[in-house]
């Protein structure tokens, strides 16, 4: 299992034993009625709920000192987009356990009057709250149709995905108002209380526009290069600039409010120059060629990723790009003039056509001068690369930048030699929905 997913199951264990060690000291074996269970049940889905939703707001924030947890921002988005997911589904099923008390009055009779046990000074808020969790039911519902809806443009979904942080907000009034007064000296009720407050503090931050503020650095375009649907872009950026190859940052041109990530095609030189290879595949980069010119400005955030092929101690290397992903490979290729080449090295870059191919003769020189195999794979020639072509053993690193089918393909291949993932094959996730 992959780190990220790891993350993933880790918060919602951790979520449920701190539940459990609450219901552990609260009931004997005797006061467990299924009224009880209803009682426990609201509990603990409302908490899968909120906790998940606490750490995807914190993640929203692109925070730099995760990176290393979670090996990359791209791992980070994609930890995020199913926190978020499965939160959803336990507010709706903290929803239907609260409706199914009319479901089980006609076979179980009611108990005594309960103490509602709630925290006294909010009490008078708690008609308020229980409106507000019946109407962020329907509203979080919808926003996991739209976000998995594929056929709404990214365009559309953003400034509706910003929506979030207002539902956060009201779902931590509705947690904190209705939280059993206990909590607010348990475990549960303090980790749930500190998770609200930092997503409080990072919705303020997304609502206010000031998500990578203190990461974004001025920059001018300086060079514009045209190569059918892609656009390679060189921008000088003004003040301290630094990364490493292999990573990424977020481009915010002039004329839009919109930041789109894209790979950095090139190495650190120290010069404060970086260049970036864009294909025109949505709304936003297909009026790229036509709208951005030499001596716009613009802003770059980041630098984001850890997309690095020296982190690994396996001295074979296969890099696999598919189209456009060339792009960290390129860098890769020129950072080698740094350092001894202490892998051997194979190149596959896989196009549909030939003239597809970006920077051809760059490339070419840049694997002959550090000894790298380069293949440029052609599919309408040489048909498709197929994962069981490549000489795969316990030696070999994968590094991938493509399409996601591939990479699911390539990832298949390398368990079917008994080789870990985790291991032996790296890649980039850029669905940043």
């Amino acid at each position: 299992m992959s780190r990220e997913k790891k993350i993933v199951w880790a918060v919602f264990i951790v979520a449920t034993l701190l539940w459990a060690l609450d219901v552990a000291f609260r009931y004997n074996s005797t006061a467990w009625t299924v009224w009880a269970w209803r009682r426990e049940a609201i509990l603990l889905t409302g908490i899968l709920a909120i906790i998940p939703m606490g750490v995807v707001m914190i993640l929203s924030l692109r925070p730099r000192f995760l990176e290393p947890l979670f090996h990359g921002l791209d791992k980070m988005y994609y930890a995020h987009k199913w926190l978020g997911i499965f939160s959803i589904v336990f507010v709706a099923l903290h929803y239907g356990v609260k409706l199914g008390k009319s479901l089980l009055t006609p076979f179980f009779p009611k108990e005594g009057s309960v103490a509602k046990n709630n925290f006294v000074p909010l009490d008078f808020l708690r008609g308020d709250a229980k409106t507000t969790g019946e109407v962020l039911f329907y509203a979080f519902v919808a926003m996991l149709v739209i976000t998995l809806f594929k056929r709404i443009p990214y365009r559309t979904w953003k400034p509706i995905h910003r929506l979030i942080s207002l539902m956060f907000i009201a779902s931590v009034f509705h947690t904190v108002v209705l939280m059993p007064a206990r909590y607010w000296v348990e475990p549960i009720g303090l980790v749930t209380l500190l998770l609200c407050a930092v997503g409080l503090y990072a919705a303020v931050i997304a609502l206010t526009g000031n998500i990578g503020k203190n990461h974004q650095f001025r920059a001018r375009i300086t060079r514009l290069e045209f190569q059918q649907d892609v656009t390679l872009a060189t921008c000088q950026i003004e003040g301290q600039w630094h990364h490493r190859a292999g990573q990424y940052a977020f481009i915010r041109h002039q004329n839009t409010r919109e930041a789109h990530p894209f790979t950095i095609a090139s190495h650190d030189n120290g010069s404060h120059e970086v260049r970036f290879a864009i294909k025109a595949l949505g709304h936003y980069t297909r009026r790229i060629q036509s709208e951005w010119k030499v001596g716009d400005s613009v802003r770059i955030e980041g630098p984001y990723g850890q997309f690095f092929f020296d982190e690994t101690s396996l001295k074979k290397h296969i890099w696999i790009a598919g189209g456009v992903g060339i792009t960290p490979f390129i860098a890769w290729l020129e950072s080698l003039s740094e350092r001894p080449v202490e892998q051997a090295i194979t190149l596959y870059y896989c196009v549909n056509q030939a003239n597809e191919c970006l920077v051809p003769d760059y490339l070419k020189r840049l694997c002959d001068q550090h000894g790298v195999t380069f293949h440029m794979h052609c599919s309408s020639t040489d048909g498709y690369l197929k994962p069981n072509d490549l000489a795969l053993d316990a030696d070999t690193a994968v590094f991938f930048c493509g399409p996601a089918n591939f990479a699911a393909a390539i990832e298949q291949e390398i368990r079917q030699h008994g080789l870990s993932p985790s291991k032996h094959f790296h890649r980039e996730f850029f669905d940043m929905r």
